[in-house]
């Protein structure tokens, strides 16, 4: 699991190529070609529509919601 948070607008480019390259990274990749890495976002600046626009698995828009994502993801 990886979690990005951006406070500024200005970090939402880097957050996007963030995870570009961790879903183009082949070590980083199941045998089908998904994804290893579970990715959360979130921040003062991003919506549900942009988190899933740049990529992301999920768009917490606090902590508690991470945490009740990241028991999803551990099951």
């Amino acid at each position: 699991m990886i979690g990005l948070s951006a406070l500024m607008t200005t970090t939402l480019k880097s957050m996007e190529d963030t995870i570009k390259l961790i879903r183009e990274r082949k070590e980083l990749q199941n045998e089908d070609g998904s994804s290893k890495c579970v990715v959360f976002v979130g921040g003062a600046v991003l919506t549900k529509e942009y988190a899933m626009k740049i990529g992301a698995d999920y768009y917490c828009r606090d902590a508690k919601e991470s945490v009740d994502a990241a028991k999803k993801v551990l099951g």
